[in-house]
């Protein structure tokens, strides 16, 4: 009787004729019964593996189960060894490499969860949910054309697939193509209004557009129907990020922490909130922790290499734009951000290579033709240090900054003319700015043109840094006392306000035809200046005109 049954038993009743029974009592019975804890389950199921007398079937199975709670556990790495030994006992099972590629997902091994949902689709070309998962995947690593086509090839093959187009807007978002992210983001919420991911990418490609007020609707309902989803709480806080509102900012990144502390993005996108907002060594320590979460994240490298820069650790920051430009090759950022540090070490060369290289990844790159130009302006070209400005004023024809670069650069090419004209239009696009008013000054004098910096000083802010230098212009208060001003708690700011203060002093000193306290003035600014600065690199040419080597 008993071995009739086991003969034509379905896989746990094998599992039971094959055991003592003094194993059935914990057995196989709990490794696949509906109604015990995943504990139990797993000690159960550990049984059955362990005894080595469980055939092909039934061993797959218990894998299976074990597994299934590893995952309700959120132990991902044991989840993903037994779907292994899955793969093991049945090659050709795409569940157990769908599932594995999960696994290596949650636990950041990007690579091995790609190459299971390959392996996956070559067993099943025409799954869409499988290509919706990889170009997630290729998305998180940004590899975006990947990812659009693995998006596209989902929609193709499942047009109602809601999250293939929340994947594909979220490629159109990061290309900066807002309009056509939201429109697929659009569709998903028409496909499927309850999920929350849409309205997250939504909102991001809404805030990252300059829709801030519409973002955080979204970013609020998403968390109304999921409040344990911590992309919500996160995305929030990037949207408060860029409001500038840093408490909530950090109120939702800990929340966000909270929910999901394997995540490495929150803890990136909080310690940009406490570098911003000049809490370096917390910012750094959340760079640090994000990057023990996933060494990989481009991001995390990149901003921890911008707080090195700011602090004056260029070799360090050099480090971290290396792996970041390792992890994503395409990160113009982590080029432009490179360059600055080579800039700043006085490596022209690679610092020319660099931004060269971030034009190249994208041409639309403002940052990377202001750096390229401030190397030039370095090695003494002006006229590709112009040349730069010109393209950066043509693809943002309302930057006042810019503007007032340009004119800087002019000012030094001898050429005074242009230089008053793009003074003045940086004034007529910015009438707030005092830098800009203190150029014009200093190119006005040289013309002898008649000063029209007291009638400026209605718009200025007469309270906060640079307003000291303003007054040393007016004669309202003494080079002495303009440095004195310059000083601040945070070193940081100080050692920027004193170069401004030595600098223009210079400038003034030499108006004055006092050249030994020009030379002098212009060699603290040459010396201690940041090497970003224009200050820095318009000392050096004042002191080279006066005939100093500097």
């Amino acid at each position: 009787m008993t071995s009739n049954w086991c003969g034509v038993a379905g896989v746990a009743a094998l599992m039971l004729c094959l055991l003592s029974p003094a194993h059935t009592q914990v057995g196989p019975a709990k490794c696949q019964a509906p109604m015990v804890s995943p504990d139990e389950r797993i000690a159960a199921c550990t049984m059955v593996i362990e005894t080595g007398k469980v055939p092909k079937t039934g061993l797959a199975w218990a894998y299976r189960l074990r597994a299934r709670e590893y995952l309700a556990k959120q132990d991902f790495s044991r989840a993903a060894a037994d779907y292994s030994q899955v793969i093991k006992l049945y090659p050709e099972d795409r569940y157990a490499y769908i599932i594995r590629a999960d696994a290596n997902y949650y636990l950041k091994d990007f690579d091995q969860a790609i190459a299971d949902y390959s392996q996956a689709i070559r067993l099943d070309p025409n799954d869409s949910h499988v290509y919706t998962r990889r170009a997630l995947v290729y998305l998180r690593t940004n590899d975006f054309d990947r990812a659009f086509s693995d998006s596209a090839r989902a929609i193709e093959l499942n047009p109602n697939d809601e999250e293939a187009y929340v994947s594909r807007g979220g490629v159109f978002s990061e290309r900066g193509e807002f309009e056509r992210a939201i429109a697929d983001y659009d569709h998903a919420i028409n496909l499927n209004p309850k999920d929350e991911r849409a309205y997250v990418g939504r909102g991001a490609a809404l805030a990252r557009s300059g829709q801030m007020d519409r973002a955080m609707a979204e970013f609020d309902h998403a968390i109304e129907l999921n409040p344990r989803d911590e992309q919500a709480y996160a995305s929030r806080g990037n949207a408060y990020s860029r409001r500038n509102e840093f408490e909530r900012a950090i109120a939702d990144y800990n929340q966000a922490i909270e929910l999901n502390p394997n995540d490495e993005r929150p803890y990136v996108g909080r310690g940009s909130v406490f570098h911003r907002s000049g809490q370096r060594d917390r910012a750094l320590a959340d760079y640090d922790h994000a990057i023990e979460l996933n060494p990989k994240n481009p991001y995390a490298h990149q901003d921890r290499g911008i707080a090195y820069f700011r602090k004056d650790d260029a070799d360090r920051a050099i480090d971290d734009f290396n792996l970041a430009i390792q992890a994503d090759p395409n990160s113009r950022y982590a080029y432009v951000w490179r360059g600055n540090a080579y800039l700043v070490k006085g490596d022209l060369d690679r610092a020319v290579a660099d931004y060269d290289k971030a034009i190249q990844i994208d041409r639309r790159d403002k940052q990377a033709y202001a750096g390229r130009s401030g190397a030039y302006k370095a090695k003494g070209d002006l006229v590709h240090a112009i040349a730069d400005y010109d393209e950066v004023i043509r693809l943002d024809p309302n930057s006042a900054r810019s503007y007032r670069m340009r004119g800087i650069l002019q000012l030094h090419a001898g050429s005074f003319d242009k230089s008053l004209a793009d003074l003045h239009q940086s004034q007529e696009l910015d009438p707030r700015d005092a830098y800009t008013a203190l150029w014009r000054e200093i190119v006005a004098r040289r013309r002898s043109q008649p000063s029209q910096l007291a009638d400026t000083t209605a718009q200025l802010d007469m309270i906060k840094w640079p307003a000291p230098v303003v007054r040393m212009f007016l004669d309202e208060t003494t080079p002495e006392a303009a440095l004195a001003a310059a000083q601040d708690s945070d070193p940081q700011v100080q050692k920027c306000q004193v170069c401004e203060a030595n600098f223009f002093a210079g400038e003034l000193a030499l108006q004055r035809g006092s050249k030994d306290d020009a030379t002098r003035l212009f060699g603290l600014a040459a010396t201690d200046c940041p090497k970003t600065f224009i200050e820095w690199s318009a000392a050096k040419a004042e002191l080279k005109a006066l005939g100093v080597n500097p």
